[in-house]
């Protein structure tokens, strides 16, 4: 393959966007890792993050990567039998993900905000209202003394990453797509309407809620987290939708990319005038 050859592939599969995202995705990962999050100062007495603490949660994880891989499959096994472009799904469902990963990533670090069972963090490996003047610690703020902790204890760093969730956003920005990508092969509005196609395309959203809700049952956030998180999502799913199709005016969900190299390859095979060439005797 020649160099030519190498940037039309590349071009036409638009790889260039998915190496940018996986590169910011990789510079805010390293960024959140390596940053403290925001020392934000808490009282002992505070019921808003007195919660009981659990390390078993209702959705791990390695369930958000099912998620993906599941969405990934199903654009698959549809596109295969159905017909369709099958790259253009993959690369905005990722970009999506992507997306909303990098944005929650910086939040959390910036924000710092404190989780709903950070005290009983701090119990479960001994610390308590005293400890900071039993340090010994002479002119450094409670606050200050705790942040620290987070340096020496990773569960500790985790209770002040609660805003936004990463399992809401990242459940909605799996699901919303999921759910547009159903619209567009289902086509509830065609032929009169259908309720069993309409509910059949919005399904995925239940997962979606159910996995952000549970994030408060599990008193791993606060309900704006949620929220928040589930905003994000969102809003990734839709942008990278419509930056990658266009809804005709029947409902008919267009690649904007393919368009435009049909477009490209219509131009080409016109035929184009004979150049004129005048003489001036």
């Amino acid at each position: 393959m020649d160099t030519s050859q190498l940037v039309s592939f590349y071009t036409h599969y638009q790889l260039l966007d998915v190496l940018l995202g996986l590169l910011l995705l990789i510079v805010s990962v390293v960024f959140s890792s390596w940053s403290s999050p925001y020392c934000r100062p808490f009282s002992w007495t505070d019921p808003t993050i007195d919660y009981p603490y659990f390390t078993s949660v209702t959705f791990p994880t390695w369930t958000l990567v099912v998620f993906i891989v599941l969405a990934l499959l199903l654009y698959t096994a549809v596109v295969s039998y159905l017909g369709g472009t099958l790259w253009v799904w993959l690369k905005a469902q990722l970009l999506a993900v992507i997306s909303q990963l990098v944005v929650v990533n910086m939040l959390k670090v910036y924000a710092g905000r404190i989780r709903p069972d950070y005290l009983n963090r701090l119990r479960s490996l001994g610390f308590k209202e005293e400890s900071h003047q039993n340090a010994g610690m002479s002119g450094t703020r409670a606050a200050e003394y705790y942040c620290r902790l987070g340096d020496e204890h990773r569960v500790l760093r985790e209770g002040r990453l609660s805003f936004p969730s990463g399992h809401s956003s990242t459940s909605f920005a799996v699901m919303t797509f999921m759910s547009l990508f159903l619209f567009a092969y289902t086509r509830p509005s065609a032929r009169g309407g259908s309720f069993f196609r309409l509910l059949m395309s919005l399904s995925p959203m239940v997962i979606a809620f159910l996995c952000a809700v549970s994030r408060t049952r599990d008193y791993w956030h606060h309900f704006d987290d949620i929220v928040a998180g589930a905003l994000l999502g969102s809003v990734s799913a839709l942008l990278c939708f419509y930056n990658a199709f266009r809804i005709t005016e029947g409902g008919l969900c267009v690649a904007r990319a393919i368009e435009l190299m049909e477009q490209e390859e219509r131009v080409e095979a016109t035929p184009h005038d004979p150049q004129i060439t005048v003489i001036a005797g």
